[in-house]
C-alpha cells in the first residue's frame, strides 16, 4: 500500500473537528463523571474491511466503539437525526442515515462502497437502542449486508453506558466498559433466498451469542472497578 493509501486509510474523516472531538476529547471529559473499562481494540484488524457489530443502550455507545481503535469508522444512524443542525453535524461525525424497518439499498451500496475500499463500518444488529438493557434477535437487513460484503464481523460488548446517558439525555455518574471480541468470519451467502434466510439467521444468532458473552464479561470487570 502506498504513502498516500495509508493517510486515506488510517486518517480521520474529513472535516475532521467534529468527529475526534467526539471520539477523542467527549469520552475524556466524561471521565470525570464515569469510570470506563476498555479492552479487545487488538481485535479490530489494523488494515484492510471490517463490520463492528455491538448492543446499543446509548449515545454514548458510538464514543466508546471509536476510542478502541485509530481508525476512521462509519457509522449507521437512524434517520430522524439528520434533520435540521443534524444535516450538518452527523456527517461530519461519519454517520450515514439508516431508514428503518425497509431494504434500505441506499445504505446498503454505501456500506459496500466503503468495505470494498477496505475500511471499518460499525452496525448495531438489534435496529435500535434498547430501553430495558435486555439484547434481542440481530435485525436480518444488518447481518445479511455484512455477509454479503465478506468482511469479517467483529463482535462488541457494552455495559453501563445507559446508566450514564439514557434515553432522558441526562448525564449520571456511573461505570461503563467495552469489549471487542476475535473476528468471526462467515462464508458466502448461497444464491438459494431460503438457504441465504437460514444463514443470515443463523449467522444473527452467532454475533448476538458472542455480543451476549462480552457483555457479562464487561459487566463483570466493570463492577469490580
Amino acid at each position: 500500500m502506498s504513502e498516500a493509501n495509508q493517510r486515506r486509510e488510517f486518517g480521520p474523516p474529513r472535516p475532521a473537528v467534529p468527529y475526534l472531538i467526539a471520539v477523542y476529547v467527549i469520552p475524556e471529559l466524561l471521565r470525570a463523571f464515569c469510570r470506563g473499562h476498555y479492552d479487545g481494540g487488538q481485535c479490530i484488524p489494523d488494515s484492510g474491511p471490517a463490520v463492528l457489530m455491538a448492543n446499543h443502550e446509548s449515545y454514548l455507545d458510538p464514543l466508546m466503539i471509536g476510542r478502541l481503535t485509530a481508525r476512521p469508522i462509519l457509522y449507521g444512524a437512524k434517520e430522524e437525526l439528520f434533520g435540521g443542525f443534524g444535516s450538518w453535524l452527523f456527517p461530519r461525525l461519519n454517520c450515514i442515515p439508516v431508514h428503518r424497518g425497509t431494504a434500505d439499498m441506499a445504505l446498503f451500496r454505501k456500506v459496500a462502497a466503503r468495505l470494498e475500499a477496505g475500511r471499518l463500518v460499525c452496525l448495531f444488529p438489534e435496529g435500535t437502542r434498547s430501553t430495558d438493557g435486555l439484547l434481542r434477535r440481530a435485525q436480518p437487513g444488518a447481518v445479511a449486508m455484512a455477509l454479503r460484503s465478506g468482511a469479517p464481523i467483529v463482535p462488541i460488548g457494552i455495559h453501563g453506558t445507559m446508566s450514564v446517558i439514557g434515553p432522558s439525555r441526562r448525564l449520571h455518574p456511573g461505570a461503563v466498559g467495552i469489549e471487542a471480541g476475535p473476528p468471526l468470519h462467515f462464508g458466502p451467502l448461497p444464491r438459494s433466498s431460503r438457504l441465504a434466510k437460514a444463514v443470515v439467521e443463523q449467522a444473527g444468532e452467532r454475533v448476538m451469542t458472542e455480543i451476549a458473552r462480552l457483555r457479562t464479561r464487561v459487566r463483570e470487570r466493570v463492577e469490580g472497578v
